[in-house]
């Protein structure tokens, strides 16, 4: 067998290299500069008191009792619910303005100030209380936060501009600020941090009162800016605290005028039953001698109504013989010593200390400056030679210590 002979492996064509590409120099590329942080918005200036421009009509320099009077208004979103009640109660005190200036023949301008986050330019800026006329709901819109340090400084830095802030005739002005807001202050960029020493220069002066109609909560806050605790007022921001803002307004508003009538220039007790001024001649004009009606009993220490007045009865023969000897609601009259409502139909009387006359009868609350058949809340002041006793219609009212009761037949 003839063996083939092997062809040798064929050689691999050697396939050329690719030229090594040159190395390409790589341009300069200039780096761009990093990107600046976007710059803070510049925030609003600071001051910013809206223009109220001048008087709506000229005022000539005071010469007698004059009156500078200022409302202040929260037009927050909060009140939203309670805007229509609101309105009612500002128409309230216009009216209270009106009629007292009027009363008194004291020349009397008022301006509306409202605020939410910002201040707004006046509703009106010193009208003469005799062209006042009632707000409606297109007055107050509503929205926003609370900026009230700067609602009432606004209304501070406009009124100090009319006429009789310094000079002569400024021993006949007096100023009265009245504030309501249902919050707390929490916008105000103006007057927060001078708040407390704009008011006390203010005060200082005597002539200056400023009154506050807020939550409870609020009242301790007011006290440490200066406000005096008989000028502030709390309330429920709902609409029934809503409907008793008029009538406590137009009861202070009334003491008011009549303080300043009598030659005072300034309240720190506007909120304060007062009357140290009332003659005995208007107790025995107006109201009822009821003496021989009535029976004192002396609360030695604290006690429920029902059961104090049925032992005084039965300790004693002669009081027991004319009253007999079980509590009867209605006719036990409680000493007035703290801050309450008094609701709309009950009655009052006045006690003379020097005579220890009783006296009562409708005109008790007029006398009082306490609103007729309307409940209102009542803190007592300066009594002077008198006491005010509350009627009770309850059986588990806890009496005062070291008080007196009145119990009639």
């Amino acid at each position: 067998m003839v063996k083939k002979a092997l062809k040798p492996a064929a050689k691999k064509r050697a396939v050329p290299k690719p030229a090594a590409k040159k190395a390409v120099a790589k341009k300069a590329v200039a780096k761009k500069p990093a990107a600046k942080k976007a710059a803070r918005v510049a925030a609003p200036p600071k001051k910013h008191i809206p223009d109220v421009g001048p008087p709506e009509a000229p005022i000539a320099a005071p010469t007698s009792a004059t009156n500078y009077i200022a409302l202040v208004l929260d037009r927050s979103g909060s009140m939203s619910g309670i805007r229509a009640k609101v309105i009612a109660s500002c128409n309230e005190q216009l009216a209270s303005v009106r009629d007292n200036a009027a009363a008194t023949g004291q020349p009397s301008y008022a301006s509306i100030f409202t605020f939410e986050s910002r201040v707004d330019p006046p509703l009106f800026f010193a009208r003469a209380a005799d062209k006042l006329v009632d707000l409606t709901t297109k007055d107050l819109r509503l929205g926003g936060a609370t900026a009230l340090l700067d609602g009432v400084g606004t209304a501070v830095t406009h009124l100090k501009s009319l006429p009789g802030a310094d000079g002569a005739a400024s021993e006949h002005v007096s100023y009265l600020v009245v504030t309501i807001t249902d919050g707390f202050e929490n916008a105000s960029r103006v007057y927060k941090k001078g708040f407390g020493k704009m008011l006390a220069d203010c005060q200082s002066t005597g002539r200056w009162s400023f009154v506050f109609l807020c939550p409870k909560a609020g009242v301790k806050t007011l006290v440490r800016f200066g406000v005096p605790e008989g000028n502030i007022m709390p309330w429920q921001p709902n609409n029934k605290g809503a409907e008793q803002l008029g009538k406590q307004v137009s009861q202070g508003l009334q003491q008011y005028y009549e303080q300043r009538a009598s030659g005072q220039k300034a309240t720190t007790k506007f909120f304060v039953t007062n009357v140290a001024n009332v003659d005995r001649a208007s107790l025995t004009e107006k109201l009822v001698d009821l003496s021989e009606q009535f029976a004192r009993l002396e609360v030695k220490k604290s006690d429920a109504i029902r059961p104090f007045v049925e032992g005084a009865l039965k300790k004693d023969r002669a009081l027991s013989a004319r009253f007999g000897t079980s509590y009867q609601k209605g006719h036990a009259y409680y000493e007035l010593t703290k801050g309450e409502t008094v609701q709309a139909a009950k009655s009052l009387l006045i006690v003379d200390r020097s005579t220890s006359k009783i006296y009562g009868g409708d005109q008790a609350r007029a006398l009082l400056g306490l609103p007729i058949g309307e409940s209102c809340k009542v803190k007592p002041g300066d009594h002077g030679d008198y006491a005010i006793f509350v009627e009770s219609t309850s059986v588990n009212r806890r009496l005062e210590a070291n008080t007196t009761l009145l119990y009639r037949a």
